[in-house]
């Protein structure tokens, strides 16, 4: 998994990061495990030059490459007109997810998705940070409403076990880290739903040096 990608097509002064480094750890980890997922905690815009003058298309393209499964929308993808971000859903060969921004009263976009993994059915739902309409250009954000994450989460967890009867339900989250980073974190979140069996989490920028248990 990763986040807060934010146009970074090259490496940076160090030789550090970039898409050719992650498309090769990519490669090595489907070559030594069978089953893969991968998975896009949001912000793939605002970064380099390069990026952001092709509006992420370059980027995407090379996610379509290395088979991202799933994307959370990110809050920086409100940075575009939606315009472009709806070229941009065009151009990805994997679904964004969000189970709390609606646009006229509807879901703007998918709530979840369901993939078979090594003989599992696992749910995999988004989650944006709500306070995505202060972050973001109020003209860009203006068709949309972000609900209150919390509630999102259980309602869209519920569906996952009782409907769908998955096996394993992964939140992969655009909502931070810790206190400070967002007003529902993704610690606050994990307490107050049960159900959710992993979290993918981006938007605080978290250097984790392992996973954080809840509960």
């Amino acid at each position: 998994h990763f986040n807060d990608y934010h146009g970074q097509l090259a490496a940076d002064a160090n030789g550090q990061g970039g898409i050719a480094a992650m498309a090769g750890y990519v490669a090595s980890v489907r070559k030594a495990n069978k089953n893969v997922l991968l998975l896009n905690a949001g912000d793939i815009n605002t970064g380099s030059m390069v990026s952001d003058k092709n509006n992420a298309l370059p980027d995407i393209e090379i996610f379509n490459q290395i088979g991202v499964d799933v994307m959370t929308v990110g809050n920086h993808e409100f940075d575009k007109a939606p315009e472009v971000m709806a070229a941009q859903i065009a151009a990805s060969d994997f679904p964004w997810i969000s189970a709390n921004i609606r646009k006229g009263g509807a879901p703007a976009f998918l709530h979840y998705v369901v993939k078979t993994v090594g003989g599992l059915k696992v749910g995999i739902f988004g989650l944006t940070t709500s306070d995505t309409p202060v972050k973001a250009h109020p003209l860009k954000v203006a068709e949309y409403d972000f609900t209150d994450e919390i509630e999102a989460a259980r309602e869209t967890v519920r569906i996952l076990r009782e409907l769908e009867q998955v096996n394993v339900v992964i939140g992969l989250f655009h909502t931070g880290l810790g206190e400070g980073s967002g007003p529902t974190p993704s610690d606050k979140i994990a307490a107050a739903v049960p159900g959710i069996d992993l979290i993918v989490d981006g938007h605080s920028h978290t250097d984790m040096a392992e996973p954080v248990m809840s509960g």
